[in-house]
């Protein structure tokens, strides 16, 4: 509750500032356009009780948006994928596993307020539902191993392992996210977001911070 707090408070802290301090000019209309089509990679930290389920992650995301002509308030499909490592503390509770990972897909709708007219700068903020698909697997090395060469690739190491549990479910939640887009000629922007996603679950709920670096087009 403290974290979901904190990041409440960050995201207020965000809109005060885009909204009433940034300085603002006219956007033509002729080179960014109504649509738009965005491609990140991001780093999604757990957050909350999330941090003794998972490790830090790695993922990517993209985007389709539309936003009308001089409006404040646009709308945005957000897909986002990350994988991660499972904690010791996770491990510990499933017979035999030795190793562990996670991953999610996060198919989100939301609302997005941005100014009418923006400088160089664009900052926005956006919140809506969500779905989500969780996976999960643990797994326990089987003996063996050994080294294996490709004239291609060169050789590698390999272990035989085998599955201990394996877990997937489809979920509900929500994400809430704050960005700035540095814009540039011919509809490109580079942008950095923030989002944080909470997945409920039955027994465990999923809160995620993932940190997001860029590229938008608008057309």
């Amino acid at each position: 509750m403290r974290c979901r707090n904190k990041i409440k408070l960050m995201f207020s802290g965000f809109l005060t500032l885009a909204f009433l301090v940034l300085p603002v000019q006219d956007v033509s209309s002729e080179v960014a356009g109504p649509y738009s089509f965005g491609f990140n990679l991001n780093f999604p930290t757990p957050a909350g009780d999330t941090t003794g389920v998972l490790k830090n992650g790695f993922g990517f995301g993209f985007d389709i948006g539309y936003r009308p002509e001089n409006s404040f308030l646009g709308v945005r499909l957000d897909v986002s994928h990350g994988t991660f490592d499972l904690t010791s503390a996770v491990l510990d509770q499933i017979q035999q596993a030795d190793d562990g990972w996670a991953s999610y897909w996060g198919i989100d709708l939301s609302a997005v307020l941005t100014p009418r007219n923006a400088k160089v700068v664009r900052p926005y903020v956006q919140f809506g539902p969500g779905i989500y698909y969780e996976h999960a697997e643990a797994s326990r090395f089987a003996g063996g191993g050994g080294v294996v060469c490709d004239p291609w690739f060169g050789c590698w190491n390999y272990n035989n392992t085998e599955d201990v549990a394996d877990w997937s479910t489809w979920r509900v939640g929500w994400m809430g996210g704050a960005g700035l887009n540095f814009e540039f000629d011919y509809g490109g922007a580079l942008y950095l977001q923030a989002q944080y996603h909470y997945i409920d679950n039955t027994n465990q709920d999923i809160e995620l911070v993932p940190l997001a670096l860029g590229y938008r087009h608008s057309f």
